[in-house]
């Protein structure tokens, strides 16, 4: 199944153009989204009925794992320049990126949220009657 959203949407979430986030970041953001998503969508939803609200979702989803990823590669390729023996920081466009990804994947979540699974949580999963492994 192809993806819900297309990697223009995507772009349009983080204002980038293709040259910003190429077609191949894009694509193999949106299909770690895609899969995601498919895998915790609950079986009684029909996706056409639904697609906007998939689309949008999946869309800020993959923006924010495409920050990440322009995040990394721009912090790999940071280089240190020293003036006078005092070390300049540049910028922290790579920290900012990173930082501004965790807001947009949250947002995408709560927005697919009426249209997944529930998620079970480490207290839901803990109450499970404890049952001996090694026998006495």
């Amino acid at each position: 199944m192809p993806p819900f959203a297309p990697p223009d949407l995507v772009r349009l979430k983080l204002s980038l153009d293709a040259a910003a986030a190429p077609d191949p970041l894009v694509a193999d953001a949106l299909a770690d989204a895609h899969r995601e998503i498919l895998g915790r969508l609950r079986p009684d939803i029909v996706p056409v009925a639904h697609a906007e609200t998939l689309a949008s979702g999946e869309a800020l989803v993959a923006a924010a794992r495409v920050l990440r990823r322009l995040g990394a590669a721009a912090a790999a390729a940071a280089r240190a320049v020293s003036v006078g023996g005092q070390r300049v920081d540049l910028s922290d466009r790579d920290g900012a990126a990173i930082r501004a990804a965790a807001p947009l994947e949250e947002e995408g979540w709560a927005a697919l949220a009426p249209l997944l699974l529930p998620v079970v949580t480490t207290a839901e999963a803990a109450a499970t009657p404890t049952q001996p492994v090694v026998p006495a």
